[in-house]
């Protein structure tokens, strides 16, 4: 008698269970979506940002960009290539208030990290966020223990999350 045996490229994969189900159905539902919010670390559920994803075409100029970065620039370049990203996927910053989200936002509509976000920073909390570019302001929002003399100091977004 012939021993029977399966193609492997045609067996299908288990179905998802338990928390593995909700992992596969939390993915399609942020696909269809086109959007993810996540609560900015550190700050206990005040202020979260609704990031987009971006096309192909968009990962592909923030990766080049980021493959531009000089050894020499080290971890400040890496810093930049990063809050970059951040920036390009903002989409709203959401503030909770009185038990509500709120899209933080002025008379041109909705507001990212940028000049118009440091100003509403100012204006609503007097806080002095730096810099020129949306870049900078999302850096130094995220930074909030930097030395200013010493650029390398600054907390990274990532090292934001496990503090």
């Amino acid at each position: 008698m012939a021993e029977q045996t399966t193609d492997p490229s045609s067996t299908q994969p288990p179905a998802p269970s338990g928390v593995f189900a909700q992992i596969a159905k939390r993915h399609e539902e942020i696909r269809a979506d086109k959007s993810l919010e996540l609560w900015i670390p550190g700050y206990e559920g005040m202020i979260k940002v609704r990031y987009r994803l971006l096309h192909d075409q968009e990962m592909d100029d923030l990766a080049q960009r980021a493959n531009k970065v000089k050894p020499s620039e080290g971890i400040a370049g890496d810093r930049k290539a990063s809050a970059n990203a951040l920036v390009r996927m903002c989409d709203q910053i959401i503030y909770r208030e009185d038990e509500s989200d709120q899209v933080l936002k002025d008379d041109k509509g909705p507001v990212r990290f940028d000049r118009r976000f440091a100003q509403m920073m100012e204006q609503k909390a007097g806080m002095q966020l730096s810099g020129e570019t949306a870049t900078e302001i999302l850096i130094d929002f995220f930074s909030p223990l930097s030395d200013p003399e010493n650029p390398s100091s600054q907390r990274t977004f990532p090292n934001a999350v496990g503090k």
